[in-house]
């Protein structure tokens, strides 16, 4: 079971990370549900099934990182709904968070099946809706239930706020290093992650993004 205080964490992440990209996004706030469409067709997009006149590889790890990306816009979206109350959204997010899925559902499913549950929620996103069930049945055939998600979550904020500081809305920031981009490498660093490093997962990620990037930018 996911925890309360598991699921703060990455709320409060999300506030501070909002905090620093838009200061004043709660009374501003950008769409963050079209934010979160265009993730979903990001990750139908490395499904690739939808493409029946090529070759068909699909890509599971970079479609699940942009379901990630997606939870990013959503948390967001209901820190607007709720003003900026992290208690309240966490006690939301919470219930979905500790919905059983359906495991037989998700292992019965094909990458066309994931693809029309993403277009239904593009739909719901698209007309101001949230469909969570949805959202964690595409996450878990990608591979990423619940606790997975909230891992890959704390990486993906760490490697977020990582460009900020280092330029990625001045330009400034080199998004590929060693001929992939950073994403890939964050995949690597998260896996890598032992028991102990995942109960500060944000921190340990962070640091090693650093060193990571250090050695890149000395290959450029």
């Amino acid at each position: 079971m996911i925890s309360l205080e598991q699921i703060n964490k990455i709320v409060l992440l999300q506030k501070t990370t909002n905090d620093i990209a838009k200061p004043d996004w709660l009374d501003n706030p950008p769409n963050y549900l079209r934010a979160a469409k265009m993730e979903t067709v990001e990750a139908i997009d490395h499904l690739c099934s939808w493409k029946w006149w090529k070759a068909n590889n699909p890509d599971y790890y970079n479609a699940a990182m942009e379901m990630v990306d997606a939870l990013h816009f959503i948390i967001s979206e209901e820190l607007v709904r709720f003003k900026g109350d992290v208690d309240a959204v966490s006690a939301l997010l919470l219930s979905y968070f500790n919905m059983p899925i359906d495991e037989e559902q998700v292992a019965a499913m094909s990458a066309e099946d994931a693809n029309q549950i993403m277009d239904a929620m593009d739909v719901d996103f698209t007309t101001g809706n949230i469909h969570y069930p949805r959202f964690f049945t595409a996450s878990a055939f990608l591979g990423l239930k619940p606790e997975q998600l909230l891992s890959w979550y704390c990486g993906k904020n760490a490697l977020n706020n990582f460009r900020q500081a280092n330029g990625y809305k001045t330009g400034e920031y080199v998004k590929n290093w060693f001929g992939n981009e950073d994403n890939d490498y964050l995949i690597e660093i998260i896996e890598a992650l032992s028991t102990d490093e995942q109960q500060d997962s944000y921190h340990v990620i962070y640091e090693r993004l650093g060193i990571k990037y250090k050695e890149a930018l000395a290959q450029v």
